[in-house]
């Protein structure tokens, strides 16, 4: 009898461990090995900066790495914010049947520039169904600028080699590819900044959309390394049921025949909110040497090239087998590197000091200059109006990117004048949100309202603190003083912030943002 309970005594005291173990909040901890962590793809998908330390290494558990890949899914924590980097490292949001059979659920290098026939380069983008959805009856695709990018040897930076308001040729191509079929949309409407492609399920049927800027030529003495981008969104209709991914394909000296494609993007879900789908040849241990971050504000920028201040502006570290930090600061010479190797943490990283994330805070903040509203629909109901001074509208943000578009410096902007006289525009006063009330599954924003000096405001809501992943912006009129935001999730804790913005001719100047205020559903 006394072994009989004891054996029970020992299994209750097994079990009530196992319990404790499994529900705390600790966060991964059984899979750290020395400050790495091998996630799940939904862990990976959803992972916060916060959650780990600075000096992190995050991978995807099932990641796959072919013979000509670059990239090996190492995520340094400090980069985990970076869609550039994150394009070939994490897996895809959602995959085409294409996709799936091809094994491109993270991003792949596919070829090169040594063929003696490459001669032009080509920015390129696919649209697929995603595997298990079903094509709706009646649906639009949006497409916006798409720029295509190279590292330059002897500039020691990253240029913009080509840049297109939206695509220049948009096709519906039968699947499989071999099929060589393709066929021109009958709907498609343009404007200053971006197509809009109108389709029903017959139209889409067993075919992806595919679409490309404009070839230009291959300097293989100078060009290292490669980038792409483009916007894209689509109608309520086609939310969450369509997979956007990216390449560059090299052509022959004509610029009609390929001769092959550089490399294939994970896959990015489609959604009414405009995102950024980008794809990239550089390695990941070239990543920070090249300064690849800038990527980013050169796709937001009008400019071909952006001066390159590492000298100034960045902290060097390496990762050490134990996770440690090795400074390298108060250097003067930007070539300067830490050479250091890392056995266990298989890349080396910059961290940008925190004056230069200050100043990027508040000088490229991402919103939509010269674009439309976030909800793009004419006649599906996006924006459900309450009253004369109140607006409520849908926020479900599973699919948000915190990718959008430049602002512009007041100082920068200038006059459409024929004579080109510089006109100085003085930026609206930044707003202030007066409070925040809390509903089920939905909170309203009420501010102070701006009467001078304004054409309307923009309110920003996210999971993260900085703003910088899980963002969704949203565009009011000057006349409104609250927003209602439905759909969010309960139990979450989301910060809102509020800026206003005006016109000087065809530039958009923003007020700096007001300061966040955070509110939990329960």
């Amino acid at each position: 009898m006394k072994k009989t309970k004891i054996i029970k005594l020992l299994y209750v005291g097994v079990v009530s461990l196992f319990l404790l173990s499994t529900c705390g909040d600790i966060i991964y901890a059984s899979n750290n090995t020395n400050g790495i962590y091998n996630l799940s793809r939904e862990e990976i998908i959803t992972a916060q900066t916060d959650k780990y330390n600075s000096n992190d290494l995050i991978r995807w558990d099932s990641y796959y790495q072919s013979e000509k890949d670059v990239h090996d899914g190492n995520i340094p924590v400090s980069l985990l914010d970076d869609p550039v980097y994150c394009s070939m490292n994490l897996p895809s949001e959602s995959r085409s049947d294409f996709m799936i059979k091809a094994r491109r659920d993270n991003g792949h290098i596919i070829g090169d520039t040594k063929n003696p026939k490459s001669q032009k380069l080509l920015s390129m983008g696919a649209i697929y169904l995603s595997t298990d959805k079903k094509l709706p009856q009646n649906f639009s695709v949006y497409l916006g600028k798409i720029k295509l990018f190279a590292y330059s040897k002897s500039k020691q930076n990253w240029i913009t080699i080509d840049s297109q308001p939206y695509p220049c040729s948009v096709f519906l191509y039968e699947l499989p590819w071999e099929n060589h079929k393709a066929y021109k949309p009958e709907k498609v409407t343009k404007t200053n900044s971006y197509i809009k492609i109108d389709l029903t399920d017959k139209d889409m049927d067993s075919r992806v959309i595919h679409f490309w800027g404009k070839s230009v030529p291959l300097d293989k003495n100078d060009y290292l390394y490669f980038a792409c981008a483009y916007e894209f969104w689509v109608s309520s209709s086609a939310s969450g049921l369509f997979t956007a991914t990216s390449g560059i394909d090299i052509k022959d000296a004509t610029g009609a025949n390929t001769i092959e494609q550089l490399y294939s993007s994970r896959g990015l879900t489609c959604v009414t909110t405009k995102k950024t789908q980008w794809g990239q040849t550089i390695p990941n241990s070239e990543y920070l040497k090249c300064n690849s971050s800038i990527l980013n504000e050169l796709y937001e920028s009008d400019k071909t090239e952006i001066p390159n201040k590492n000298s100034n502006t960045k902290k060097e570290y390496s990762q050490s087998s134990t996770g440690e930090k090795n400074n390298a600061t108060n250097k003067e010479d930007s070539n300067e590197k830490s050479n250091q190797d890392s056995s266990n943490k298989a890349t080396e990283y910059n961290k940008i000091s925190e004056d230069t994330e200050k100043k990027t805070s508040e000088e490229q903040e991402y919103t939509s200059k010269n674009s439309p509203d976030n909800n793009t629909e004419d006649s599906d109901k996006g924006n459900e109006l309450v009253d004369d001074n109140d607006t409520r509208i849908d926020g479900n943000n599973n699919d948000i990117s915190s990718n959008e578009t430049s602002s512009i410096d007041a100082m920068s902007a200038v006059s459409n004048n024929t004579d080109n006289t510089k006109k100085k525009a003085i930026k609206p006063k930044t707003p202030t949100i007066k409070r925040i009330i809390p509903g089920k599954r939905e909170f309203t924003v009420k501010w102070k309202k701006r009467v001078n000096n304004i054409k309307g405001y923009q309110i920003q809501y996210s999971t993260d603190q900085n703003f910088k992943r899980n963002v969704q912006t949203l565009k009011v009129k000057k006349s409104k003083i609250s927003i209602t935001v439905k759909k969010v999730n309960m139990k979450t804790k989301y910060y809102i912030r509020i800026r206003a913005y005006t016109k000087c001719g065809k530039c958009v100047l923003y007020s700096k943002w007001s300061k966040n205020k955070s509110i939990e559903l329960h």
